[in-house]
């Protein structure tokens, strides 16, 4: 007995994030849908199912037909007798009118079963004749027909191979490859807007690569990009919106006061060939292009030596696990501009003024190359430099000029200076050491002793130091005692060439070798004076009416400051009888007006050196009549 099976099959379309087109874009979603009505077709005559060697001995073929992935249709059928031996065709109606057609025979010992992919576009609903015919090997008596509803649902497969780079030309590249004997008849590129992908343009099958030429900020930001399949039933692949492909965005940063380039970049790890491999880092420094670095980070820092007013130009390139697929971000380039440093800061003159002061003479070279300067100063020119003066940002540095040190005793020892010089950067450099010339001064019965230090640091040297003297602070035409040779640091002046009753002071000029930037430089030391202990000779006896009228110093009392001279005059009994500050007039032995008698008188005096130093002179004088 024949049964009729229908079947109903109901597929549900394929689910699609609702914001990955534009509102316009239609896509076929009509449900897939077959419905499998089975007829069958009684042979003409009646099935011998019991007298198999008889003739028209039939057996009975029950067929099912479901759909698979919607263009699919899964045949399989049933015979009420296995061991006739036979063959099965399997056909199918053409619509178009053709006729039975033969999709497959297979032996009547084979697994009953058969998968017919719909070739022709089935893009809406359309039935579908099948029928199984069994030739046996007695007669071909047998037949079965069954009809389904199918419509082509199956989604086509996304493209391989999905990959982005940018051109020579900064433009985002995105290529792929086709799944070769599939039904896919355009693409649809997707681009991210606003963290969903939307349809972007539309290739032909032909197409296998897309340059997009409507972004111009490629070289500042990544782009995000996805390839649809749509076959020819306008049904799109599904693929994974995990898996885009994003060009790399190379950002390089520098400033002036980094002597290194800081690169990162976003990863790229939905290339394919087996995921990514590497970064490998190219730098055009206009002379080569190199690869600096291969690594797996997505950062690199470039401490190369760069040059000044050259330009530098960066690419990342991803290359794959396997080697086969690479991704180029775009050339980055930048003119390095470093800080103008100094080349050179000098110390031009140490040299005492007034002779009280220092005043320290700089050079800086280039112009408004440094920022900040600092006058450093040391005792021993070693250790414990300290700041004792600065000129700093903004004010503008000059590049030739001075600073004045009033904080030091020159009579007292030589100083050490140095000079810290900052550029725009704050990166600093010291001068070399310079130090002043501190001069020292001894006396003896018969000469003055001059001894002095080296004066440091002229890059040409010291060509001499001329040596000058002024006689009871009342200079000649001419200072100049003597020139001595730049190894020179002592000098004798003997006691003969003026009158040495009198005092005398020095000063040493070192004098620079001509050259480089500044001439006719010295560098002046403290003055030193040499005063004598003073000289006071007091007679023993004066008679005012005869040779010694007054009793006063000798006229050749020497290194005396006179104004500061007194003298006091007393009797044996210690009466104060007379008192003077004149010490050229002294004592004409009155008192009061009238003659003193004559006896023995005490006295006391007191004077200061030249030097201010206090003396007190005591004894007796006897006066005469």
């Amino acid at each position: 007995m024949l049964r009729f099976l229908p079947l109903l099959f109901l597929f549900s379309a394929f689910n699609v994030k609702a914001d990955i087109y534009p509102v316009s874009a239609v896509v076929n979603s009509l449900p897939a849908y077959c419905q499998d009505a089975t007829n069958v077709n009684s042979p003409q005559g009646n099935p011998d199912t019991n007298n198999r060697g008889r003739k028209n001995a039939t057996p009975v073929i029950m067929l099912n037909v479901l759909p698979l992935q919607g263009r699919i249709a899964q045949l399989s059928w049933t015979s009420s007798d296995h061991s006739i031996p036979g063959t099965y065709y399997v056909e199918r109606l053409d619509p178009n009118g053709a006729g039975w057609i033969t999709l497959k025979q297979l032996p009547y010992d084979t697994v009953l079963v058969y998968n017919d992919t719909i070739s022709s576009p089935f893009c809406v609903q359309s039935i579908i004749s099948y029928q199984v015919r069994f030739i046996s090997a007695l007669d071909n008596t047998t037949s079965s027909v069954e009809t389904a509803t199918l419509f082509d649902q199956t989604s086509p497969p996304d493209v391989l191979n999905l990959n982005a780079s940018i051109s020579t030309s900064g433009y985002p590249v995105i290529t792929w490859t086709a799944v070769p004997g599939t039904d896919v008849a355009y693409y649809w590129v997707l681009r991210e807007a606003g963290g969903v992908f939307v349809f972007h343009t539309r290739l032909s099958i032909a197409a296998n690569s897309y340059e997009d030429r409507t972004v111009t900020d490629a070289c500042s930001k990544s782009y995000r990009y996805l390839i649809l399949s749509f076959d020819v039933c306008d049904i799109r692949s599904a693929p994974d919106y995990d898996l885009f492909v994003e060009t790399i965005n190379l950002n390089v940063q520098t400033e002036e006061c980094q002597k290194f380039a800081e690169l990162t970049w976003n990863s790229n790890n939905t290339m394919p060939g087996g995921g990514i491999g590497g970064y490998r880092i190219f730098r055009n420094d206009g002379k080569t292009n190199d690869i600096i670095t291969d690594t797996q980070e997505t950062s690199y820092t470039d401490f190369t030596n760069f040059e000044n007013l050259n330009t530098y130009t960066y690419t990342v390139e991803a290359y794959s696990k396997d080697g086969l697929y690479t991704s180029s971000s775009c050339q980055i380039g930048f003119t390095y501009s470093g800080a103008i440093v100094p080349d050179t800061v000098d110390i031009t003159q140490v040299t005492v003024e007034n002779d009280s002061l220092i005043r320290v003479g700089y050079h800086l070279y280039p112009a408004g190359s440094v920022q900040k300067l600092i006058l450093e100063r040391s005792d021993d020119g070693v250790t414990n430099f300290q700041a004792v003066d600065s000129v700093a940002f903004p004010v503008s540095v000059p590049q030739d000029s001075f600073f004045i040190d009033t904080a030091v005793n020159v009579h007292a020892q030589s100083y050490y200076y140095r000079l810290v010089a900052f550029d725009y950067c704050l990166d600093p450099k010291t001068s070399l050491t310079s130090q002043s010339i501190y001069l020292d001064c001894f006396t003896s019965e018969t000469e003055n002793t001059l001894q002095w230090n080296k004066y440091e640091y002229w890059i040409e040297g010291v060509k001499e130091y001329d040596i000058y003297r002024v006689i009871n602070g009342t200079p000649p035409a001419t200072l100049l005692l003597d020139s001595v040779d730049q190894n020179t640091i002592s000098f004798t002046d003997p006691l003969t060439s003026y009158d040495n009753s009198k005092a005398v002071c020095y000063w040493i000029e070192g004098i620079k070798n001509p050259g480089n930037y500044l001439n006719n430089t010295i560098s002046v030391s403290n003055t030193c004076c040499i005063i004598k202990e003073p000289v006071l000779y007091l007679p023993n006896a004066f008679h005012p009416y005869g040779t010694n009228r007054r009793f006063r110093p000798v006229p050749e009392f020497l290194y005396v400051d006179t104004q500061s001279f007194k003298m006091t005059i007393f009797s044996r009994w210690g009466q104060q009888l007379y008192e003077t500050t004149d010490i050229n007039y002294g004592w004409d032995g009155t008192i009061n007006g009238q003659d003193a008698p004559a006896d023995q008188y005490s006295y006391v005096i007191t004077y200061k050196s030249l030097e201010d130093k206090e003396y007190t002179k005591r004894g007796t004088v006897t006066l005469v009549r």
